[in-house]
């Protein structure tokens, strides 16, 4: 796995894989790198485009074109399942790519705010990107928060480094309470919240639970080897059919429990504001939430689901009290529009 571009040596190569990440991976060759001549870039989805007057190929495609590059740099969270069929067409010089595994130029990035900061811990350079892109990658949720009644209660449900819950507890004094149960994600959460203790005037609780319709045991699996800030973890729910064809690398067992028996059993305070991205497992948090939010006790709910599932989503808000507001485009930690996915938000009537 390549995690830095100079350890790539000079010559022609072909880029497999045009999605966020390939995206990302081209526009550091072409700044940093100009010594790499990218000479075509290889997608089935978008084969016969062109982008920056680069020639887009399919895989088959590219076989009677092998002159035109030395090797293949193969870019997605996928990667495993594309070197599998690139060894089946009779490749063999190519190399996964990965520059959102290197190290950040920092350990911390200080995020200015419209009164004081906000400090994130940045392990690799995904987590840098993020959080100097933190204004730029869901600016409708931002504008969300900043809307809280100050010192309300939110509740962050896949929470990953805390960036939201983070922001919520320092511009509006929220109390905070932020579930994430990717192992590698919680720790980094973790350190986020000590490196704001400071600035945290209200109790913030961070869970390591997976929130589900029932208590058991999860799987919470990846394609891939997983590293702190990235997504692309999931449970294996029907709604993000993408992500369980990708296969599974990685699996980390998760201790799982409905929202309303952990509140009513730990007597946690209860939300007025609940946001949920859990990567398609929305409906199982939402079922385990139902009697809570029958009762009217959340005033507002920001889900992020795929847009194909919107009807469904909003005829079980409709039943639980709730009417659509807005749904709101997200954009990818890289760049670049989401494609499919938006945030819907509800409001309780």
């Amino acid at each position: 796995m390549i995690t830095d571009l100079h350890a790539l040596p000079p010559g022609p190569i072909a880029l497999y894989g045009f999605g966020a990440v390939g995206r990302f991976v081209f526009d550091a060759i072409q700044r940093d790198r100009s010594d790499l001549s990218i000479t075509c870039i290889i997608d089935d989805g978008k084969a016969g485009e062109f982008h920056a007057g680069i020639p887009i190929y399919s895989v088959e495609q590219a076989i009677d074109r092998r002159s035109m590059f030395e090797r293949i740099l193969v870019a997605g969270l996928a990667w495993r399942t594309m070197t599998r069929k690139l060894d089946s067409l009779g490749f063999t010089k190519y190399e996964p790519i990965d520059l959102l595994r290197g190290p950040a130029p920092t350990d911390v990035v200080e995020v200015p705010l419209a009164s004081g900061s906000m400090r994130l811990a940045t392990p690799n350079q995904l987590s840098a990107i993020v959080a100097k892109r933190f204004f730029a990658i869901e600016p409708d949720t931002i504008r969300w928060i900043e809307s809280f009644t100050v010192g309300s209660c939110f509740y962050d449900v896949g929470a990953s480094n805390g960036l939201f819950a983070l922001f919520g507890a320092i511009t509006r004094d929220c109390v905070i309470v932020a579930f994430e149960p990717d192992a590698l994600n919680f720790g980094l959460l973790s350190k986020n919240r000590l490196l704001n203790h400071d600035s945290l005037k209200r109790p913030f609780i961070t869970l390591q639970v997976a929130l589900s319709d029932r208590p058991g045991l999860v799987d919470l699996v990846s394609p891939d080897l997983p590293y702190e800030g990235a997504h692309g973890k999931f449970t294996g729910a029907e709604q993000r059919v993408g992500l369980v064809n990708r296969g599974v690398l990685y699996s980390q067992p998760c201790l799982a429990e409905s929202l309303g028996a952990l509140i009513e059993r730990h007597d946690l305070p209860r939300p007025d504001y609940l946001k949920i991205d859990v990567d398609g497992a929305e409906f199982s948090v939402l079922d385990g939430a139902r009697t809570l939010l029958e009762a009217g006790h959340v005033r507002e709910v920001l889900i992020e689901t795929e847009d194909r599932m919107e009807s469904r989503l909003t005829r079980f808000m409709r039943g639980c009290g709730y009417k659509l507001q807005a749904n709101h485009k997200i954009q990818e930690m890289v760049g670049g529009a989401v494609e499919g996915v938006s945030n819907y938000l509800y409001r309780h009537l």
